[in-house]
């Protein structure tokens, strides 16, 4: 039978440490994916607003009349609350409001969405831990 050296026991101290790691890479791994989702969500929920705003808020009359779209023919007020229907879930689900930033340049219709989406696991624990994402849409109207 062996005797028992100096580094008996050493590999005890490598399997708390291990462990640590494999949580550590976890928790990251778990609040990227959940970053990522959130960005893509809102992403969807912009596109899908915006095609939408740009369709209901332009002024069809005035549109063929002027030969063109036009900031001033679009409804913003209407484009905003089809925005906001939009991103009501994800209000609700993320527990912040959704910032809403519309705006009209000739034939496009901008709209940009920034919102602050809660990681489970981050940092503080998951009631305090947020991270910031934006997402930027733009439809072009065209007249054929």
């Amino acid at each position: 039978m062996r005797e028992a050296g100096p580094e008996r026991g050493s590999t005890l101290l490598l399997v708390p440490s291990a462990v640590l790691v494999l949580f550590l890479l976890t928790a990251l791994a778990v609040d990227g994916a959940a970053t990522f989702l959130a960005q893509r969500e809102l992403a969807d929920a912009c596109a899908g607003a915006v095609n939408d705003g740009a369709a209901a808020a332009l002024d069809v009359d005035q549109l063929y009349r002027s030969g063109g779209p036009a900031a001033q023919d679009v409804d913003f007020d209407r484009a905003g609350a089809i925005a906001r229907g939009r991103v009501a879930p994800l209000e609700a689900r993320w527990g912040q409001p959704v910032d809403v930033r519309l705006e009209a340049a000739g034939p496009q219709v901008v709209l940009r969405l920034e919102a602050d989406v809660p990681l489970p696991i981050g940092p503080g624990g998951a009631s305090r831990a947020r991270t910031h994402v934006t997402a930027t849409c733009t439809a072009s109207t065209v007249r054929r």
